[in-house]
C-alpha cells in the first residue's frame, strides 16, 4: 500500500497474471447467460416475470461493471495483447458488454415468443452475454498459448 501512494509499486503485466482475471470474468459472465436462457428453474418451475426480470438487470449489471475494468485492461496489458493477437478479441468482448449494458426496455423486461411481435428481452440480452463470455474464454485460450 505504501508503495502504491508513493507510486512505486510494481505491477507485473504478464499473461499469466491476466488470464486469471479473465477467467473469473468468463465465468461471471457464463453464470449469466446460463439464467438468462433457462426456461426452468432448479424446481422444475417455469422461470417467473419477477425472476426473469432479475435474470436480465443483473446481467446488465454484470456487462456495465466489466466496462471499465476490460477498458482498463486493454490499456495496462497492450503491449502483451499485441504480442499474442488479444487487442482485437478483447475489444469484441468490451463491444458485446456496452450492448448489454445500454439495452433499455421501455416500460418492463417482456418474455415475447421467439417468434413472435413482442420482444423476448432475457433472449436479446442473452446474445449481448454469451458474445462476451465466448470473447473472454477466447482471450483466455490466445493468451493461454
Amino acid at each position: 500500500k505504501e508503495q502504491l501512494i508513493k507510486g512505486e509499486a510494481t505491477f507485473y503485466t504478464r499473461a499469466d497474471n491476466l488470464i486469471p482475471l479473465l477467467q473469473s470474468m468468463e465465468e461471471l459472465v457464463g453464470s449469466c447467460d446460463e439464467k438468462l436462457v433457462r426456461r426452468e428453474e432448479d424446481d422444475g418451475k417455469p422461470v417467473s416475470t419477477f425472476d426473469a426480470d432479475n435474470y436480465y438487470y443483473y446481467s446488465k449489471g454484470v456487462a456495465s461493471a466489466l466496462l471499465p475494468l476490460l477498458h482498463a485492461i486493454e490499456q495496462d496489458f497492450t503491449k502483451v495483447l499485441v504480442t499474442r493477437g488479444g487487442s482485437e478479441i478483447l475489444h469484441h468482448a468490451i463491444t458485446s458488454c456496452h450492448h448489454a449494458s445500454e439495452m433499455k426496455p421501455w416500460l418492463f423486461v417482456t418474455e415475447g415468443n421467439l417468434n413472435g411481435i413482442i420482444a423476448n428481452h432475457r433472449a436479446n440480452m442473452a446474445t449481448s452475454i454469451s458474445h462476451a463470455r465466448f470473447y473472454l474464454g477466447l482471450l483466455v485460450f490466445s493468451l493461454s498459448t
